[in-house]
């Protein structure tokens, strides 16, 4: 499962793992020769071989790849992308999770109605508050989250309550720790935000990044 490195490794002598020193906390990262290993990311097969050097060079996409590029520059922080229609974010979103797989990130992408209707499932367990705090966890934990067609969903009570806990607790750790989230949406946050999410999205730490692009799936 892409866990292990190379045998003779000089680096992690073939564990996969080694330790390294971030703001005065020993953490354990994977080795840069571990081979990289795609399917835990939320992405099809045929997608992993997405980058955004493939899409058409519009100004759309270089300000999102410019965006992106200062996350991983950075190694934290938070950006909400919206557009109309076919101006590249979803296959800018995906080249992302890729390219942060390659730079030896725990990465993950998903749709926000899937996110929500994932920890909703989790009361058809017996166990549902257990579970539902597992998912939501692993949300919260991972260090490069993709959420795309954010606003979407249709905001009910439990979705809003979902997704304020996991955008606040990712807000803080993306000005304080070393988390990086993209929100990627077709609508501004004063449309899909109620105002203390909108308040963070805002904030002059994180980024809003508004795009005008003609929808490119029609042509020229």
């Amino acid at each position: 499962m892409g866990e292990l490195c190379i045998s003779d490794c000089p680096i992690c002598g073939g564990i996969g793992w080694v330790n390294v020193k971030q703001d005065g906390y020993w953490l354990s990262s994977p080795c840069p020769n571990r081979p990289k290993y795609y399917g835990s990311t939320g992405l099809e097969r045929n997608e992993w071989e997405f980058s955004v050097d493939k899409l058409k060079q519009t100004n759309e996409v270089k300000l999102m790849r410019n965006a992106i590029g200062k996350l991983f520059t950075d190694g934290k922080g938070m950006l909400y992308i919206c557009g109309g229609f076919g101006i590249g974010k979803t296959y800018t979103l995906k080249s992302a999770v890729i390219e942060a797989v390659n730079k030896g990130y725990e990465a993950y992408y998903i749709r926000h109605n899937m996110l929500i209707d994932n920890l909703r499932q989790a009361y058809d367990d017996k166990s549902g508050q257990s579970v539902y705090r597992e998912r939501m966890d692993d949300y919260k934990k991972i260090r490069f989250l993709a959420i795309d067609e954010y606003g979407r969903e249709r905001m009910t009570e439990f979705s809003k309550n979902a997704m304020s806990e996991l955008y606040d607790y990712r807000y803080e750790k993306a000005i304080n720790g070393n988390l990086i989230t993209i929100l990627a949406s077709n609508f501004p946050p004063e449309m899909t935000m109620d105002e203390y999410m909108q308040s963070r999205a805002n904030d002059y730490r994180c980024s809003v990044l508004k795009l005008n692009g003609k929808d490119f799936r029609k042509g020229v």
